[in-house]
């Protein structure tokens, strides 16, 4: 049976309710995109004839559907109304948001010749000596998920590009998948078909009613959110779970984690000392993909009054880079990752906390008020134009 999908979206702007679009409302606007009078919020002309999509409950708003995904950012909402369409121009996308998006519409997203993904080619490796480890951190995230539901949310699901991430919603109804890339989402629509609802949207604009989901991840994605919209994001994954659902958010404390951190102490300082030597910058080399990243610290997640309690274990302590450089199968690299993966196990919290991606866990209780467990301060605020995973 096909979702309803009146019961869980609202407007991403007006926070209202969103109605199917009626034959009426179809025809209207069909005439006044021939006539050239439509406008997205951003200010740039309506050119395509929508057949289907939803209407917010003011009228102000539409969201057109083509070929199953619902387009739900808020700046490419069709401005229905006079009054509306007066303040388009102020309703762009931000640089650090159009950049990741951009990055993943036109590089992240592409096929490699061996059918793997840019970003997985990019940030990932994918190399057999380190595929157990890669799949066992993978499934951590299905551990802390209700076993069942009607709806999980994908929040920035990418184009699903890991079989195990199939696993998170198998015994769910529906995987909600939202994306700022339509590649993404189109990918994501070959992977799961009609077991998926696809939302072009964005995480800190969630186009979802409160208490609708029962679970939640987003792997990989707050930290490229911008700094001061990170709270907000975690914030509207929280404001729709239903009470006594969780999400799972795979985070990154970037150049400051100190096990890595410790690990590339000699080398750093090898390189330091060379380019000294050599007068040379120690930048990115020219040509390496680029993308707005940002981690905040331990510090800055204590400082923060979040309505829900926050647990903190490791999703994975390696980081590609120490993959790379360390290990190999010619240098007993499996029996070195059974060994991490062992202490990972016995020391969640510590390699959560010290390790390079730490799995952030919360809830949704009865009962709101809860304040975050303080998790003390860790490395430094990174800002930077290149990202690894």
């Amino acid at each position: 049976m096909e979702p309803d999908l009146t019961s869980i979206l609202r407007c991403p702007i007006s926070q209202q309710p969103l109605r199917r679009l009626s034959p009426e409302q179809q025809t209207r606007i069909s005439r006044l995109t021939g006539e050239g009078r439509l406008r997205h919020r951003d200010g740039t002309g309506v050119t395509e004839r929508y057949e289907a999509g939803f209407v917010s409950e003011d009228g102000r708003y539409f969201y057109p559907v083509v070929d199953d995904i619902v387009f739900l950012l808020p700046d490419g909402a069709i401005v229905l109304d006079e009054a509306s369409s007066r303040s388009v121009h102020h309703e762009r996308i931000g640089h650090f948001k159009k950049e990741v998006r951009d990055f993943y519409e036109k590089i992240g997203w592409q096929r490699q010749a061996d059918g793997t993904f840019t970003d997985a080619a990019s940030w990932e490796d994918l190399r057999p000596v380190s595929a157990q480890y890669r799949h066992r951190c993978h499934l951590r995230v299905t551990r802390h998920l209700p076993a069942s539901g009607r709806y999980l949310l994908d929040a920035a699901s990418g184009p699903i590009q890991y079989d195990e991430y199939l696993e998170y919603s198998a015994q769910y109804d529906r995987r909600i998948c939202v994306d700022v890339s339509l590649r993404a989402l189109r990918e994501a629509h070959r992977r799961l078909g009609r077991r998926g609802v696809y939302l072009l949207a964005d995480i800190t604009h969630l186009p979802l009613r409160d208490d609708c989901v029962d679970a939640a991840v987003s792997l990989h994605t707050v930290y490229h959110v911008p700094a001061d919209e990170q709270e907000r994001a975690l914030n509207e994954l929280h404001r729709v779970l239903k009470p006594g659902g969780t999400t799972v958010v795979v985070y990154s404390w970037g150049s400051g984690a100190p096990l890595m951190r410790v690990a590339f102490f000699p080398f750093r300082l090898a390189r330091i000392l060379h380019n000294l030597l050599r007068r040379r910058s120690s930048r990115s080399p020219a040509g390496a993909p680029t993308i707005y990243f940002h981690c905040h610290d331990r510090a800055w997640f204590a400082s923060r009054s979040w309505p829900f309690g926050l647990e903190m274990r490791t999703w994975r302590s390696c980081s590609v880079p120490f993959l790379r450089l360390y290990v190999h199968r010619w240098l007993l690299g499996r029996p070195l990752l059974a060994l991490v993966y062992w202490l990972e196990e016995r020391l969640p919290h510590w390699a959560g906390r010290l390790g390079q991606y730490p799995m952030l866990i919360f809830r949704k209780h009865e009962a709101l008020g809860e304040t975050l467990t303080p998790v003390g301060a860790i490395g430094t605020p990174e800002h930077a134009q290149t990202t690894e995973r």
